[in-house]
């Protein structure tokens, strides 16, 4: 009955124990679970934040660009008028060169053919000038031209450069991120598991602490039992050696009461042969026939005094020795009795622990198998999260490339044609004309 309590007494102490490390453990996984999602806030405002970054930093170099090509497109195109002005320079005085020389050549030429060979010359000269003008001038705007391409090819590769390192940069910080995040589970999951382990051992601790409660307490009241019954018993031979005496006294009085009631009838027998002799013999021979009868009286008297008390010491020896078997013999009964119920007590106690030593153990093993399993979960679940990761970066950076082939198609075949400057125009013999070539 008291194993029976104490087993019921422990199943309600670790069934409590057991709720609550339920409930800390339940309080362990939401204070996790918070940190986790606090964790990818964090992540997410910090990713946000360089990606904002990084469109400012893309707004400011694409404006940065336009004002470069802006500025470099004015170079080629201040760069283009001072061709232009350097040549029609160098035509203008090409053509006064020309127009000395032909007042020279045609001075001695009649009159009335001067003007046409004048105007033909002057056409011809003109031709040729502007020719060679607009070879030049092509010329500088082909070579401007070539230059603002590569400008503005040297503006793409930089931009896809920058572009480049600024996506391997997020993705990084994305890598980082997923790699603390995992960190972070494979913390969470030890932190668990720590736990469980701790709560795991309390328990077996507990159980194991009652067990060994009960067991001493069951030993304590066999041996408490043992010495009770040792006790009653030596209390029972004890009451037995002193109610021995009374005994033999109760047996000694009915010997006694034998031997006078044998003493009696010999008495009696004798009375009734000396009165038989008396009559059969003569007078003279009573006094004889009485002394021998009263002899023969006194010396059965002895022989039956002697073994009356033969008989009461030999019931004495054989009482005592009866009573000295019958304790030792109950006494071994009772220590053989004891012994046997101590030792299946042990024997019991010893499964007792076995069973529950078996029981830890198994619990231990379906623990770390649980463990095991839930870790090898999760690696499943980060593995694919990394493979996804990888997927998602190879396709976002193909798609970048293949944006960059066509940016860099895209410049190839557009124009690179810099705007016309108006500001000049060929003028030939401004503020003479013809009459540059009239001679008076």
């Amino acid at each position: 009955r008291v194993s029976l309590r104490q087993g019921g007494q422990t199943k309600a102490v670790v069934s409590t124990q057991s709720t609550g490390h339920r409930v800390s453990i339940d309080e362990m996984r939401r204070g996790l679970e918070r940190d986790l999602d606090t964790l990818r806030l964090s992540n997410e405002r910090e990713l946000e934040k360089f990606r904002q970054k990084q469109r400012d930093d893309k707004l400011q170099r694409d404006r940065d660009v336009d004002r470069s090509e802006k500025k470099f497109v004015k170079t080629l195109l201040e760069k283009y008028d001072n061709c232009y002005k350097s040549k029609t320079g160098e035509s203008r005085k090409q053509y006064n060169q020309q127009k000395e020389r032909l007042k020279k050549e045609f001075s001695q030429t009649p009159k009335q053919n001067r003007k046409v060979s004048i105007d033909v010359t002057k056409e011809r000269l003109k031709r040729d000038l502007d020719e060679q003008d607009q070879s030049y001038l092509q010329q500088v705007r082909t070579e401007n031209e070539s230059e603002l391409k590569a400008h503005r090819l040297a503006s793409i590769k930089n931009n896809h450069f920058i572009d480049t390192e600024g996506l391997h940069e997020e993705w990084n910080l994305m890598q980082i991120h997923m790699t603390s995040v995992a960190h972070m589970k494979r913390k969470h999951h030890y932190d668990i598991c720590g736990l469980e382990e701790k709560h795991l051992q309390e328990i077996h601790d507990l159980r194991q602490q009652q067990l060994q409660d009960q067991l001493s307490t069951e030993w304590e009241n066999q041996m408490e039992y043992t010495q009770r019954m040792q006790k009653d018993l030596r209390r029972k031979h004890a009451l037995q050696n002193k109610q021995q005496p009374k005994n033999l006294k109760r047996k000694r009085a009915q010997i006694h009461k034998q031997f006078e009631a044998t003493c009696k009838i010999i008495e009696s027998q004798y009375k009734e042969l000396q009165k038989d002799y008396l009559k059969s013999q003569p007078k003279e021979l009573h006094r004889d026939i009485c002394k021998k009868l009263k002899e023969d009286k006194m010396a059965k008297m002895i022989s039956l005094n002697d073994q009356y008390k033969k008989s009461i010491a030999d019931h004495l020896e054989r009482e005592q020795i009866n009573l000295s078997v019958t304790q030792t013999a109950e006494q071994e009964g009772v220590r053989e009795s004891l012994q046997k119920e101590q030792e299946l007590l042990q024997a019991y106690q010893e499964r007792l622990q076995e069973r529950l030593s078996e029981s830890m153990a198994k619990e231990e093993e379906l623990f770390a198998e649980e463990s095991e399993r839930r870790y090898g979960a999760l690696q499943i679940e980060l593995e694919s999260a990394e493979r996804e990761f990888a997927l998602a970066r190879d396709e976002v950076g193909s798609r970048e490339r293949a944006r960059q082939r066509k940016e860099l198609t895209d410049h190839q075949q557009m124009s690179h044609q810099l705007p016309h400057n108006t500001g000049y125009n060929r003028t030939w013999g401004r503020g003479s004309g013809n009459a540059f070539f009239k001679i008076g």
